[in-house]
C-alpha cells in the first residue's frame, strides 16, 4: 500500500471502521491528514513498501507501534 492509498482509504471510511478500535482509528485519521499535506512523511511511508491490503492490516501495524514514529518530528 502507498501512502496515497492509504489516504484514499481513510477518506472513504468517513464513519470509521468497527473492526478498529476507537484510539487506533483516531490515530489512523490523524497520520492520514498529516500524509494530505506531507510529501516527506508520503515518501518515507511509500519506501517503507508495506503489502497491507486493506486498512484493518494498516491498523495492526500502527497498534504495534508509536503514532510519532508515522509522522515527521513526531507531529501526530
Amino acid at each position: 500500500m502507498k501512502a496515497i492509498e492509504f489516504v484514499a482509504l481513510m477518506a472513504e471510511e468517513t464513519q470509521g471502521n468497527t473492526d478498529i478500535s476507537a484510539p487506533t482509528w483516531a490515530a489512523m485519521q490523524r497520520i492520514a491528514a498529516h500524509y494530505e499535506v506531507c510529501g516527506e512523511c508520503r515518501d518515507a511511508f511509500d519506501d517503507m513498501e508495506y503489502d497491507d491490503e486493506d486498512l484493518i492490516e494498516m491498523a495492526t501495524r500502527i497498534e504495534a507501534t508509536d503514532e510519532a514514529d508515522w509522522v515527521c518530528d513526531g507531529v501526530a
